[in-house]
Order: structure tokens, then C-alpha cells, then sequence
């Protein structure tokens, strides 16, 4: 997952500057989409 999250480290970083999400709370928001994502796909 560590992995993942680095990929997408721009766009944690987006969620959390100009959304005002805490960094974790944008980290725990792309996980859930990327479990979405992954589950549709099933």
C-alpha cells in the first residue's frame, strides 16, 4: 500500500493543502477511493 500511496503522493498533497484535509484524513480518502475503484472492477 506504501507503494500505491507514493504514486498519488501529488495528489495527497493537493487534498491536503487546498482541500484543508489533515494529511491523514487525505491519505484515508484516496485509500477508500482506490478500494472503490478496485472492487468495481471485480
Amino acid at each position: 500500500m506504501e507503494d500505491i500511496l507514493s504514486l498519488f503522493s501529488v495528489d495527497i498533497e493537493y487534498l491536503s493543502r487546498f482541500i484543508m484535509l489533515p494529511r491523514e484524513e487525505a491519505i484515508q480518502t484516496l485509500k477508500i477511493e482506490l478500494i472503490n475503484i478496485v472492487y468495481q472492477d471485480l
